[in-house]
């Protein structure tokens, strides 16, 4: 009897030409080239003077990439080539310009939900998916609104308008969706945008509708809007037919804001910094201004900060670098690292945005009111409050997230390039003394070094992870071991040996 398959059923098995094949997150009621805006996409690329052209699709939407790819190379200039980008470098809404640099790609075509938080400097051409959302259920969604409205503002509202912000995953049928909310609420007056985590967060004001209708899920991308705004909102999910009342969305917020305010406590606890910058963000304009930015305003609270370049970021990435006890995030707003509450519990450190770096590095009379932004630009234009920073110096410290003094860890900034000009030259630094350059010239010219030596230099440049190292118990091989003497400098080397032979199982002097 025969256990393993032979392989005949796949050989005579028909191939499928995928005609038939739509992906789950899909409307059933558009056709494939509806979804894909294929027309759109050939008419869009004959127009470009692009040469090399990427398609970037989410693992989610893979299985459609060769239909896809087939459609586009049969009616477009056969002078571009085309490529199909999958396993994104990071995160799937952002453009990969990694893969897009392999190829030299100068236009990309984007698939699926995209954040729009990384500038490209490629032509980049959307492809936003098209959610399900059923006629019969566009009526119910109309019904569902209008009771919550009612049950919110009342029968007779001072103020008849209504902001409706949507996942951009229904903006195909936007309008018919308005038409339906219209109908049930035909004395208001309805406003739309599309949900973007990236823009200034609204405040109330005069003009503002009392009310916000958020139609789609709980997703990242919804949960940094719902941070980042402090009006009511009803929401809707199209996908399970739930509503949400203003109440239970503002718990939701509350919820959300205690999480990353605790995020911000752990930040004061830490004297040691990364700064993950996600590979998307390696060509978006303001990243070299905000991490200079970053780092002077870490310098000035005396703390040692060091810059991570990183795809995608798993704990077994940052568990190498034991020494960092706090990163901040330089990438999509919409990660999972900060809103994933159970991809935050596998790291064992926090992950902070900037603008919570900023709120963690102000004096502690500074308090936080509640207001939570995304975006880069308010850390750009802004600095910290300085009339504390003398009265800081002291080492205890009181933290909030233990309840008990701590000691706090002080880094110098060195500039230790005239180190590295030679260890017998007389060197010359403006942030070292001439006694501590003078230490570091001589112990730098030693083969090795004692412990206290080692401390001695890893504290004068300002080592986080030198003083790590020298306070592990295991720190690599020794390499005194070995020698007949290893207490004294001219003992020589011990004489080799001839090992043991053989294979595990029976070594060469086994039974002798």
């Amino acid at each position: 009897m025969s256990i393993a398959a032979s392989g005949e059923k796949a050989i005579l098995e028909p191939i499928v030409d995928g005609s038939e094949l739509q992906t789950a997150d899909y409307d059933q009621s558009l056709s494939f080239e509806q979804v894909y805006e294929l027309k759109e996409t050939v008419e869009r690329l004959n127009i470009s003077n692009c040469k090399y052209i990427v398609l970037q699709f989410p693992d989610s939407h893979l299985s459609d990439s060769s239909r896809v790819y087939s459609y586009l190379r049969s009616r477009v200039d056969g002078t571009k080539k085309i490529y199909v980008g999958a396993d994104s470098t990071y995160a799937p809404c952002c453009i990969d310009h990694i893969t897009a640099a392999h190829v030299e790609a100068d236009f990309i075509v984007h698939y699926g939900h995209a954040c729009h938080s990384s500038p490209s400097k490629l032509e980049v051409m959307y492809i936003l998916p098209k959610l399900p959302f059923p006629q019969d259920k566009r009526h119910e969604f109309g019904e569902a609104i209008s009771r919550a409205v009612a049950e919110e503002l009342g029968s007779n509202p001072q103020t008849c308008s209504l902001h409706v912000r949507f996942d951009p995953g229904y903006a195909w049928c936007i309008d018919d969706i308005l038409s339906n909310l219209g109908s049930c609420l035909p004395s208001y007056t309805i406003s739309t945008s599309t949900l973007n985590p990236s823009s200034e967060p609204s405040t109330a004001s005069d003009s503002t509708p009392p009310l916000t209708i958020y139609l789609g899920s709980p997703t990242h991308s919804y949960l940094s809007y719902l941070c980042s705004t402090s009006t009511a909102i009803i929401t809707y999910d199209p996908s399970s037919a739930s509503l949400s009342t203003t109440s239970q969305t503002s718990r939701m917020r509350q919820q959300q804001l205690m999480r990353r305010y605790a995020a911000v406590q752990k930040a004061r606890d830490s004297d040691v910094f990364g700064l993950l910058v996600k590979g998307g963000f390696g060509g978006a304009s303001g990243l070299l201004p905000l991490l200079e930015k970053l780092r002077r305003m870490l310098g000035q609270r005396k703390k040692k900060a060091y810059t991570f370049a990183v795809g995608r970021v798993n704990p077994a990435k940052l568990a190498n670098f034991a020494e960092v006890e706090c990163y901040v995030l330089i990438g999509c707003g919409e990660s999972e690292l900060v809103w994933g509450r159970e991809k935050g519990k596998d790291y064992n450190v926090p992950i902070i945005t900037p603008y919570e770096l900023f709120l963690a590095l102000q004096p502690e009379a500074k308090s936080w009111t509640g207001e939570y932004r995304v975006d880069w630009g308010w850390v750009l234009e802004h600095e910290l409050d300085d009339e504390e920073a003398e009265t800081e110096e002291q080492n205890a410290v009181f933290s909030a997230v233990t309840g008990k003094l701590r000691t706090r860890k002080t880094f110098e900034s060195k500039d230790l390039s005239a180190v590295t000009q030679g260890a017998n030259e007389k060197a010359e630094s403006p942030n070292i003394d001439d006694g501590s350059m003078e230490l570091i010239t001589s112990l730098t010219g030693q083969l090795t070094l004692t412990d206290s030596e080692k401390l001695q230099v890893a504290r004068l440049l300002g080592s986080a992870s030198g003083e790590l190292l020298i306070a592990r118990q295991y720190k690599g091989l020794d390499p005194s071991k070995g020698f007949d003497n290893e207490d004294l400098e001219d003992s020589q080397p011990a004489q080799l040996e001839v090992g043991r032979s053989g294979i595990a199982r029976q070594y060469g002097d086994d039974h002798q």
